[in-house]
């Protein structure tokens, strides 16, 4: 039992990629994304954060900006004061879009080729993470994955999800690791502005 509790505490710690190798700096991109309608991304970091958690949720305080897939166009990340609740916006399709989020039950990562990785237990025994594949600045693939210690064999089962079709095994973890491990980005915060 210890043994098993040992690869859930390691399979959570991936998951949620805590194990970080690269270090990435962020400068913003070539193409700005001009004004920056940050109301509109408050109210979508707002709604998309109340979905998973329902009690109050701190605004937003700060922003950083950064070329996620490197196509010249910037994805903004806002988060509140402590940095502890986060959204992850793309504007590919020509408006605000929400790639992830995070917050104190979710942890989010960003992934070495132009992924986002977010998840977190979902009770004892049992871990989850969403991946979303961003390119041409939209998400353009989405995996979840679910990690469920069996207490008869003593081992992690893993379960793949990809945009809603559940698949096998192998496929999954293909998938996962095409993603990249997680990297640290040293983002440039500034302040929201409060005229807007």
């Amino acid at each position: 039992m210890r043994k098993g509790l040992l690869l859930v505490l390691s399979l959570f710690a991936c998951v949620i990629g805590i194990y970080a190798q690269t270090t990435v700096v962020s400068n913003g991109s070539s193409k700005k994304l001009g004004n920056i309608d940050f109301k509109e991304l408050e109210s979508m970091y707002q709604t998309a954060i109340g979905e998973e958690i329902d009690f109050d949720i701190p605004a937003p305080v700060f922003y950083s900006v950064f070329d996620l897939d490197h196509d010249g166009l910037d994805e903004v990340l806002i988060a509140d004061a402590k940095k502890e609740y986060s959204a992850l916006f793309c504007f590919g399709s020509g408006k605000a879009e929400v790639v992830e989020i995070s917050h104190e039950f979710k942890k989010m990562s960003i992934l070495a080729n132009s992924a986002v990785s977010a998840g977190g237990s979902c009770g004892t025994g049992c871990a989850y993470c969403n991946y979303h594949k961003v390119s041409g600045s939209r998400v353009s693939d989405h995996l979840e994955q679910l990690a469920l210690f069996n207490m008869e064999t003593e081992k992690v089962d893993y379960s793949y999800s990809k945009s809603d079709v559940d698949i096998d095994e192998a496929k999954g973890k293909a998938i996962v690791e095409s993603f990249g491990k997680a990297i640290v980005v040293k983002h440039h915060w500034r302040k929201i502005p409060q005229k807007q």
